[in-house]
């Protein structure tokens, strides 16, 4: 079994790559939907955020609001950092468990947060999906609804393209050609398939 760690910045094309991975054979795992998973009620991490947010992070039903949380963590870096010290141990450790029972011969793990948290897995290649400035902001205010300003705030607090250019070892371009990012991830797929995985991939 070979594994690849997915990352990049918001509004990257992080999931666009990784449906392509899928599409491809490789089994997928979406860390973003594991801490979805441990911050409902009953999961690992709900009693712990809602005593550190407090229970107006919650929604009518009782559950984590996520949008809630998220206007509050992005606003304060120290709260952020909180946040993900309650949930990125926990995360690592479904991963683990997950990439343990996996019967794939390619598993590929959507981690946003690769290089700015401390990580505990040895993953075979990383790869980070970048792309230009515009295009991503472009991106975050389709999807999320966002405003210019709120989408800027939230890239500013990430690792920048270069600086995950420089800690992958392969680099996807996304800037909207797919075909591109089809033979992209093809390349990397095949490299890792059928030569084991090839460091700083060109």
């Amino acid at each position: 079994m070979k594994t690849i760690a997915l990352t990049g910045g918001i509004g990257s094309g992080k999931s666009s790559a990784l449906f392509e991975f899928q599409k491809l054979g490789a089994e997928i795992i979406d860390s973003d939907k594991i801490s979805h998973m441990l911050m409902m009620r009953g999961g690992a991490a709900y009693n712990e955020v809602v005593a550190e947010f407090g229970r107006e992070v919650l929604g009518g039903d009782g559950e984590i609001d996520r949008k809630k949380l998220a206007k509050i963590v992005f606003s304060d870096e120290k709260k952020l950092k909180r946040l993900n010290k309650i949930t990125h141990t926990l995360i690592y450790k479904e991963i683990k468990r997950r990439i343990s029972e996996s019967t794939a011969d390619v598993v590929c793990i959507e981690i946003p947060l690769l290089f700015s948290s401390e990580n505990p897995l040895d993953f075979d290649m990383k790869v980070a999906v970048v792309a230009d400035r515009e295009t991503r902001i472009s991106r975050v205010i389709s999807r999320d609804r966002a405003t210019r300003e709120q989408a800027e705030a939230r890239m500013n607090r990430q690792l920048s393209d270069d600086e995950m250019r420089r800690l992958a070892d392969c680099v996807i371009e996304n800037n909207g050609d797919i075909k591109a990012l089809v033979r992209r991830v093809r390349e990397i797929y095949k490299s890792l398939t059928e030569s084991g995985a090839e460091r700083r991939l060109v």
